[in-house]
């Protein structure tokens, strides 16, 4: 997770798309590391997913994370529309 941490203050995104199943690495640990941290608090996070989730599970997600698509649920059509709204609502925003 150190390794993700110090790619993410090096490239400084303004969106990131997590993966919960990683190798080595936990996305629901992620994504809770990412909120405890104030520079990364309101990173949009896109999380896309094959794993089947709770509800506890996709209640603490929708908590924390922009949006959440499932892989086998319109793939990555899904997910393309997902940050396509993203990024018309963020344009919107700026230009008002």
């Amino acid at each position: 997770m150190r390794s993700a941490l110090e790619l993410l203050e090096k490239h400084a995104p303004d969106a990131m798309i997590l993966d919960l199943v990683m190798p080595g690495m936990n996305g629901f640990d992620l994504l809770h590391e990412l909120r405890q941290r104030p520079r990364w608090q309101q990173l949009p996070v896109f999380v896309w997913t094959s794993m089947q989730l709770t509800a506890d599970e996709l209640g603490t997600l929708s908590r924390s994370a922009q949006a959440v698509v499932g892989k086998l649920n319109g793939g990555v059509d899904a997910l393309v529309q997902q940050l396509r709204a993203w990024q018309a609502q963020r344009a919107q925003g700026e230009a008002v």
